[in-house]
């Protein structure tokens, strides 16, 4: 489903920004808004629509850097404090009301994980602002996420929920796509030079 939604939000966002000239956000807002009524009424599992908002706030993020950075910086602290509790608060109470059975339906469910990911995306993107990351296997990482997002539902399915299998696995389909993609550029580079 992650793959399929995500090519449904890039060409729903390539739609909007590439056909409208004025308010391309507010075009994407609707056609998401569409997508998740046509997921609710199809009765998706809500796994198709959880990072529907995450995904706005990414779109936001990247075009108001600077004046969010601006904003962030005078109150980092309690920004992701606040931001970090409410998707403790958020995806806990969603696992718990699950468990007692209570407001599981549909639309319910929809608007909590939109919740939950998007606490989550936003606490990532704060923590970001003034905690830098500069080891050379988050640089690896960094370039071989598309391949470990691509990989791990599968990787988490055949590891039947067994985290060191899970961590040896993406570990070597890093090693092998890094070797792989290295080699396939290594040889491009060699036969645009001959």
């Amino acid at each position: 489903w992650f793959v399929v939604a995500i090519m449904l939000f890039y060409v729903m966002f390539w739609f909007a920004y590439k056909s409208f000239d004025k308010h391309p956000f507010a075009v994407l807002c609707i056609e998401l808004t569409l997508y998740v009524i046509i997921c609710l009424f199809l009765k998706l599992h809500s796994s198709w629509t959880a990072s529907t908002v995450a995904f706005l706030i990414g779109i936001i993020w990247a075009e108001k850097k600077n004046e969010i950075d601006k904003v962030i910086q005078r109150k980092w602290l309690i920004y992701s404090l606040v931001i970090g509790g409410l998707f403790l608060v958020t995806f806990t109470g969603r696992l718990l009301l699950v468990k007692l059975n209570f407001w599981n339906n549909d639309v319910f469910q929809c608007m909590m994980r939109n919740l939950v990911s998007a606490s989550f995306v936003l606490f990532c993107l704060i923590i970001v602002e003034k905690v830098q990351f500069q080891f050379k296997i988050m640089n690896k990482l960094g370039k071989q996420s598309l391949t470990i997002y691509m990989a791990h539902y599968v990787f988490l399915s055949y590891a039947n929920k067994n985290l060191g299998l899970f961590i040896i696995m993406t570990i070597s389909i890093v090693i092998f796509v890094d070797v792989c993609s290295n080699s396939i550029l290594k040889k491009m580079k060699y036969m645009k030079q001959g």
